[in-house]
């Protein structure tokens, strides 16, 4: 009846005489958001590691290292060594430096460098200098010496090693104080060959049983005041002021004290304000 509006109805729904309504386009997913990378159920550390290392290099850094650490074992006690690296007349104060290891720390004490006499019990103790070429031995062996006096060796120490036994190798000859042949020559040939050949550069042997020597009055009294000479005292006292009398060392006892724990570890020295000096591992 009404074949034009009929027509306009067709056209409407198909869009188009013989073409198909288009499907409207269906909205695309969104991709998922990327995971946090801070997640919200895991608190940050209340309590971080301590730190081992101190915050800044030592002026000392390059001139004093950490040549060697020996730990402690059923039949040796522990060792560490330092040695230098200094120029000229520099002079290191190293009393105060710290060792750190992982579980325990030491640092290092004061010494006596001017050891004139054998009796420690009264000895002023002093900063630890090291001066160009000079090495620290430090040792957890028991000290020695009296009251754990930390030293520099010299030459007379081999006059102390007749007696003690020196964990840390020490000097055992001695400067020759023998007398020369114009001192002994108004002795009997039998004291002057004794004297001579029997007499060692440490000590005079004993002649209680020779009786060449005891039953002559002159060589008797002059052997019995020659002890005099032998003596660390006496060396010190003569040969002090030499060049090269002390040693390039120092002897350092922690005196059973252990701070190297058994197995493998890190050890860092740092000065006296805890500014890093060197590390070492073992």
């Amino acid at each position: 009846k009404y074949p034009d509006l009929k027509l306009k109805l067709n056209l409407s729904v198909s869009g188009s005489a013989g073409s198909p309504l288009s499907p409207l386009p269906s909205k695309a997913a969104s991709p998922p958001s990327p995971p946090s990378l801070r997640s919200p159920s895991v608190a940050p550390a209340s309590n971080p590691a301590p730190k081992l290392f101190p915050n800044s290099n030592s002026p000392f850094y390059g001139k004093v290292k950490i040549s060697k650490i020996t730990p402690a074992t059923s039949s040796r006690p522990s060792l560490i060594v330092l040695t230098t690296k200094i120029q000229g007349d520099e002079k290191i104060n190293i009393t105060g430096w710290k060792f750190e290891a992982r579980t325990d720390r030491y640092t290092i004490p004061k010494g006596v460098e001017q050891f004139a006499r054998f009796d420690v019990s009264s000895m002023q103790r002093s900063d630890i200098i090291l001066q160009a070429g000079d090495k620290v031995l430090i040792s957890s062996a028991l000290n020695p010496l009296a009251n754990n006096v930390n030293f520099r060796p010299n030459q007379c120490f081999g006059y102390l090693s007749k007696d003690v036994r020196f964990p840390l190798p020490v000097a055992r000859s001695c400067p020759n104080e023998k007398p020369s042949l114009r001192e002994i020559s108004f002795l009997s040939p039998a004291c002057q060959d004794f004297i001579l050949k029997k007499i060692g550069r440490c000590e005079i042997p004993d002649y209680s049983q020779n009786t060449k020597v005891i039953s002559n009055f002159d060589c008797y009294v002059y052997l019995k005041n020659l002890e005099d000479r032998f003596t660390y005292e006496y060396c010190y006292a003569q040969h002090s002021g030499e060049k090269n009398f002390f040693a390039h060392e120092w002897h350092i006892y922690t005196d059973g004290e252990e701070f190297l724990r058994a197995g493998h570890d890190r050890v860092v020295l740092s000065d006296e304000n805890g500014l890093f000096v060197h590390e070492a591992l073992y």
